[in-house]
């Protein structure tokens, strides 16, 4: 969380901002993996089809269709030169990729 706040600080984003976290059909080349997850600040969270959780005290937004295959995702952090890896910890995800960033479920 601390590392989002942070995020959304420097990036001088309003209030209401939220992390918006989902997927798309891309994994990785030779991985046998499915979904590639994305990640990324929303200035304008408000949309009919996502839902919303708040964690830590921040917004998290997730779209509907996503929403099964993030179900239970745990967000963590990892440190390097410069600041963080963000880290996912899916207990959908039955086979991931060595980069960390797609999955299959």
């Amino acid at each position: 969380a601390e590392a989002v706040r942070s995020a959304l600080a420097d990036e001088d984003l309003p209030q209401d901002s939220a992390l918006r976290l989902g997927l798309t059909d891309e994994g990785c080349e030779g991985s046998d993996t499915k979904f590639r997850y994305i990640m990324g600040l929303d200035p304008d969270p408000a949309k009919a089809d996502d839902q919303l959780f708040e964690s830590h005290g921040v917004r998290i937004v997730v779209s509907r269709e996503s929403l099964p295959h993030l179900d239970g995702l745990q967000l963590g952090v990892r440190p390097k030169l410069g600041g963080v890896d963000f880290v996912f910890q899916n207990p959908q995800a039955t086979h991931s990729c060595g980069c960390g960033h797609t999955f299959s479920d």
